[in-house]
């Protein structure tokens, strides 16, 4: 509840400065590490996924809906609904006994050889979703400032909708891990401090030690 707390205060706070609310974007990795690529070309968030409607991200359920404008990253998410994702880890190399040839008397070590074996494992089959809700500040039309951002680790695909009247598309994600992040930005608007909070969802306990990777200026 602390979290929750943190989280909404900061939404209020934020409505002290003069600014006009901007887009929402997200980036979302999968468990690979590649990143599904969006349909943004704005500057500074060059594509990222464009959110037309964001639901959820204020509990600790660590669950998050989506709408964003359907791309051929649909079929994509829909074949993430419901599943994991199995990777496969290459081992160590164990090494054998070493070779001992005696040719005429002669004893030649040769190196010891070896097999390298694979592991896998199974794995959600988003890693990382990160979404970003910018301002304007002034009312301006410059780039618009990160102020504050929600963050998913470890997340599964619950639903994927299409809205072909609309264009649009729903994505469901449920999470391990949910993060909270609030921009304190001093009279000039710089960044001064990051607060975050957030919760693991499967060890039911607060989670902080998390970083944002979109670049906050």
């Amino acid at each position: 509840m602390k979290a929750i707390f943190i989280f909404l205060a900061t939404i209020f706070s934020v409505s002290l400065f003069a600014q006009t609310p901007g887009r929402t974007y997200a980036s979302i990795t999968k468990a690979d590490g590649s990143t599904i690529k969006g349909t943004s070309v704005d500057y500074r968030y060059e594509n990222l996924f464009i959110v037309e409607s964001l639901s959820g991200g204020a509990d600790n359920t660590a669950t998050v809906e989506l709408e964003v404008p359907t791309s051929g990253y649909t079929a994509t998410f829909r074949n993430m609904v419901n599943t994991n994702v199995v990777l496969v880890k290459p081992a160590a190399i164990k090494p054998l006994n070493p070779t001992i040839v005696k040719p005429t008397g002669t004893e030649i070590k040769v190196a010891p050889q070896g097999t390298i074996n694979s592991a896998t494992l199974t794995a959600s089959p988003i890693s990382r979703v990160e979404i970003s809700m910018t301002v304007k500040r002034d009312g301006g039309s410059a780039t618009p400032f990160i102020n504050r951002q929600i963050i998913l680790e470890n997340a599964i695909v619950e639903s994927c909708t299409e809205n072909i009247a609309a264009g649009t598309t729903k994505i469901k994600f449920k999470a391990t891990r949910i993060g909270w992040v609030y921009v304190n930005r001093d009279g000039g608007w710089k960044v001064s401090s990051l607060s975050k909070s957030g919760w693991d969802t499967a060890t039911g306990a607060a989670w902080n030690n998390f970083q944002s990777t979109q670049m906050i200026f």
